[in-house]
């Protein structure tokens, strides 16, 4: 009886070895596959038109950017304008003194979009447009997150797709 009571314990104390170190060697295994990402430095943003509307009789567009996360370093907004194929001096965004502008570059604040030379509709025409926001750093020009929006120009009517 001796010989089964320890037997018995023998095996208990085996098996519970056995379970703890698969389970430390389990926990091993995940702690050096898992890469913790550091929470400060995630940022996201998005291109707002106008209260978010997505259809407009005509110019001017506002356009405004909301950025969500933290980031430890300055940054900037570089908006950009890409029409493809059509009169480039068409529209742009607006700027003091200036032209239309394909690009700008500044702290926040919202830009318009702008028409700068009139037009004779050819019926059924439709033109399309991006506009890409870059958050970059400010010293590095490093692009941190970006979003672009597509507008669609139905004979001077503007949708946002």
């Amino acid at each position: 009886m001796k010989k089964i009571v320890t037997l018995i314990i023998i095996s208990t104390m085996i098996f519970t070895l056995v379970g703890c170190q698969s389970k430390s060697e389990g926990k091993e295994t995940v702690s050096n596959e898992v890469s913790i990402k550091n929470n400060e430095n995630t940022l996201n943003v998005k291109i707002i038109a106008n209260g978010d509307s997505t259809t407009f009789s005509g110019m001017p567009i506002n356009l405004t950017s909301k950025l969500t996360g933290e980031y430890d370093k300055d940054i900037q907004y570089h908006w950009i304008l890409e029409n493809n194929g059509h009169d480039k001096q068409f529209e742009g965004f607006v700027a003091p003194e200036s032209g239309p502008l394909k690009e700008i570059v500044n702290s926040g604040e919202p830009v318009e979009l702008g028409l700068f030379a009139e037009v004779s509709w050819v019926e059924g025409t439709v033109i399309e447009f991006k506009v890409k926001l870059q958050v970059e750093e400010k010293d590095s020009s490093n692009i941190i997150t970006t979003d672009e929006i597509t507008i669609e120009n139905r004979e001077g009517i503007y949708k946002i797709k």
